[in-house]
């Protein structure tokens, strides 16, 4: 495997250095010029390599063995289950899930959907196989974890470049892309052409690359020139700027829009789908910056309806809604063209967003706490893994142990992990571990 070309969803094409964990996890020298080390199963096989390196890694597979269940219960073992694996480990959703699609694919609705569960209800674990659920029915989706810090609503810039991070799809023969493609061949198709921000991308510019994904810090990329008058004058000058200012919501709103809207037009997609996870963060911030995500969040709302008001500066402007003041190049609409299918889903916590938040009722679901017969059979369904995975065939009666987790009232993912401890002290011989779990 050292030296082959692999596709990252998230980093891109990248090149593998290095290996551990009898090949768990690879060291990526990735194209954007840093190194990380990814888990086997978020990578996939660049094509000119497929046929070579589908051998190889089959065979380091075989090293672990029953790897599948190793991966599993290593996974669990931390309270989370392998993204590959997802859609084998949901219990006692059938009525959400249900829920959740039929809203995903209904076309006359509201394109807005809260989806709200305390900490450890399986609420991250039920986002990841929705997504994963709109992949396989024909949409683009990526995947926001919110943060106060990292990104936070109230900058539209860093919520834009962490959905460009994320953003992926699946191609013809299932091999999942990312941003890159996904806007480079919509540009060879012709769509974006008029565009007032990726008309102006290249194939093999980096730089501009990095600019509409908006990893730059500053509003365009420099680099100084002397002009014909003698002057220092920065080549990328000509670019409409990306600035982190809450005012440019109208920019990144527009830049939103348009992905949802080639999705359609250029590769006959559904549309696109976009989970924020810690959605609660919005209200962890000040006054202001609540007001500023707010305004964001309730113009994404509107352009979720293909509301044509936003095809239109003044219109926008009596909305009361953001727009830059320094920069003619910067004002655009919200919505570039309509129609388009733009899904959005909100998760969180607890139920902060008031009805007059956005104007509007927005269709929910509440994450109850799993009855204790799902329990049970999540419990026995990861036995079963558990003995696949070491290899063991003696008999154990294990109801008492079921029976004393139940007692601990833990949520979901700490009910999950006691699981693992148990089963891990019952197979290193512990006699006394009931105390101990």
């Amino acid at each position: 495997m050292i030296g082959k070309k692999v596709y990252h969803p998230k980093y891109g094409s990248g090149e593998i250095v290095e290996r551990r964990y009898k090949g768990l996890e690879y060291l990526v020298l990735f194209q954007l010029g840093f190194k990380k080390w990814v888990r086997f199963d978020e990578i996939q096989v660049e094509r000119e390599d497929t046929e070579v390196v589908d051998e190889e890694l089959e065979k380091e597979k075989t090293e672990i063995k029953n790897f599948k269940e190793r991966s599993i219960i290593e996974a669990l073992r931390l309270g989370i289950v392998p993204y590959r694996y997802i859609e084998e480990f949901v219990f006692g959703r059938n009525e959400e899930i249900a829920e959740l699609k039929n809203w995903l694919l209904q076309k006359e609705n509201d394109n807005f959907f809260f989806i709200i569960g305390e900490y450890g209800s399986g609420k991250s674990h039920l986002i990841r196989y929705i997504e994963a659920l709109a992949l396989n029915e024909g949409f683009a989706t990526s995947l926001v974890e919110l943060d106060l810090n990292e990104t936070p609503f109230f900058k539209p810039k860093k919520i834009y470049r962490s959905i460009v991070n994320n953003f992926k799809y699946l191609k013809e023969g299932g091999k999942t892309e990312g941003f890159r493609s996904f806007v480079k061949e919509a540009l060879n198709s012709g769509y974006l052409k008029d565009h007032p921000y990726f008309k102006y991308l290249k194939e093999d510019d980096e730089t501009l690359w990095e600019w509409i994904e908006a990893k730059d810090l500053y509003s365009k990329p420099y680099e100084p020139t002397i002009n014909q008058w003698g002057y220092i004058t920065n080549i990328y000058d000509y670019l409409p700027p990306l600035s982190d200012y809450a005012t440019y919501a109208n920019v990144y709103c527009n830049l939103i829009s348009t992905l949802s809207w080639v999705a359609q037009k250029s590769f006959n997609l559904k549309g696109l789908l976009i989970i924020f996870d810690e959605a609660e963060s919005i209200k962890e911030a000040t006054h202001s910056q609540q007001e500023k995500s707010f305004r964001f969040l309730n113009a994404l709302y509107l352009a979720s309806k293909n509301d044509e008001r936003l095809l239109y500066i003044r219109k926008a402007e009596e909305l009361g809604f953001d727009l830059p003041g320094n920069s003619n190049k910067a004002k655009i609409p919200y919505i570039y063209e309509i129609p388009f299918n733009l899904k959005i889903i909100l998760a969180f916590t607890y139920p902060f967003l008031k009805t007059n938040d956005l104007n509007t009722k927005i269709p929910y679901i509440i994450l109850e706490r799993l009855p204790s017969k799902t329990l049970e059979e999540i419990f026995w369904y990861t036995w079963e893994i558990y003995k696949r995975a070491y290899n063991i065939e003696e008999n154990y009666s294990l109801k008492f142990i079921f029976d004393n987790l139940l007692r601990k009232e833990n949520h979901t993912r700490l009910f999950i992990k006691g699981v693992i401890e148990a089963f891990d002290l019952l197979r290193f011989g512990n006699k006394n571990f009931i105390k101990e779990v």
